[in-house]
């Protein structure tokens, strides 16, 4: 059975951003035998302008990679699209979300960023229940 969806409507998500040369959580599984020398975020990771791929598929202007809060990782459902795994927060790696903020300079823009990484649940906003999104900049 398929499970209802989770109803939201993105007022509570908190958005930050980092970037993590160590390598992204969801990708840590993949590297075997491990070694830690190569755990490293592809530049692939940095944001990306679609036109130069190709163009958009829904009107975003910028590709991203972040990581989310084991809530919003909740909504995104199982790890996707052979995209790595994540055994501690739930899953979501490879899962899309697109975003728009009617606060930035550029208000029409969106985004699409998947989910490569988990905000640890012990740091600011992303504990137990708590949207919240990091995007790799």
């Amino acid at each position: 059975p398929v499970p209802a969806p989770i109803s939201w409507d993105g007022n509570q998500m908190k958005m930050t951003h980092y970037w993590d040369c160590s390598g992204q959580g969801c990708d840590a599984l993949n590297l075997q035998p491990w070694d830690r020398s190569r755990y490293v975020s592809p530049p692939e990771y940095a944001p990306m302008d679609p036109a130069t791929y190709g163009g958009s598929l829904y009107g975003e202007k910028i590709w991203m990679t972040g990581a989310t809060s084991d809530a919003v990782s909740d909504i995104l459902g199982p790890d996707a699209n052979n995209c790595g795994s994540d055994n501690g927060g739930g899953g979501g790696c490879g899962q899309c979300l697109m975003v728009k903020n009617h606060q930035a300079n550029n208000k029409d823009w969106s985004i699409v960023i998947m989910r490569k990484n988990r905000c640890p649940p012990w740091t600011n906003g992303c504990g137990k229940g708590e949207f919240h999104m990091d995007f790799a900049v």
